[in-house]
């Protein structure tokens, strides 16, 4: 605006730039006051996380350093299979499946049974009036359909219990995958980032201000380049913030913290 106004006294600016660029600045002033309003409406929301007062406050963020996680799939796979609620709850299912169909087949297993039973009247001289042994023995195979029945529907349930166990698997296999190549995404899009996009809007900026100062370049023109290196710097913090975002949800699926050679 001052650049502006100083061209304009000297007959080099047109009246409407001058107005555009305080236009701008007033725009600025304007999300200045929202970015206020979103920074104090996120201290909130981290106080209460944290059971403190809303109003408490809170230091500067500082952006953490890139956390880039080498991921193998088959051994956060193994993790998963170790540690992921769903999975442990369909192995707990097939072991109760399978105790219940080892009880149904040794149903068929006769089950012989021993008694002794000792007597005494009363008035008799004897200690023991009375001895009686009885064996018995059950006879299953005289209740074959019922047996049968019984182990058929526990064989149908282990089957069952077993398909659910390998779909768990199955599914936290595939969240895996796409969180691996999530993140694999995000860090891509971080190091471009990083390497290329940003430098290059810096150095646009440098060359469109030096252009605009030697009168070869419009106000809007040089505005434009300074958006657009605001917009490089928020998306690759953007960028880093959803890939350790994706790093949680990583940790999420398999239930358990990434090993240590992973972080």
């Amino acid at each position: 605006a001052d650049s502006a106004r100083s061209k304009y006294e000297a007959g080099t600016e047109t009246q409407a730039n001058l107005l555009n660029a305080e236009m701008e600045l007033a725009k600025l002033e304007e999300s200045a006051f929202d970015f206020q309003r979103q920074i104090a409406d996120e201290q909130s929301v981290l106080n209460t996380l944290m059971n403190r007062s809303p109003n408490a406050t809170l230091g500067r963020p500082v952006v953490p350093a890139m956390r880039i996680a080498d991921t193998d799939f088959e051994q956060l796979s193994h993790i998963a299979f170790e540690h992921r609620p769903e999975i442990l709850a369909a192995q707990n299912r097939l072991a109760a499946t399978k105790t219940n169909l080892r009880l149904a087949q040794r149903a068929w297993v006769p089950d012989p049974s021993l008694r002794a039973e000792i007597s005494r009247y009363n008035g008799a001289s004897q200690p023991i009036s009375e001895f009686m042994v009885g064996f018995a023995i059950e006879l299953p195979w005289l209740n074959h359909k019922k047996l049968s029945a019984a182990v058929h529907e526990q064989h149908a349930l282990v089957e069952a219990a077993d398909e659910q166990l390998l779909a768990a698997k199955a599914e936290a296999s595939g969240m895996i995958r796409q969180q691996i190549n999530k993140l694999h995404t995000f860090h891509h899009h971080y190091e471009l980032y990083q390497a290329k996009v940003l430098p290059l809007s810096r150095q646009t900026i440098d060359a469109t201000q030096l252009s605009y100062q030697a009168g070869k370049t419009s106000f809007m023109d040089l505005m434009l380049t300074r958006h657009n290196s605001q917009d490089s710097e928020v998306m690759l913090i953007q960028h880093q913030t959803d890939y350790q975002i994706a790093l949680a949800e990583l940790e999420a699926i398999i239930g358990a913290p990434l090993p240590k050679e992973h972080q």
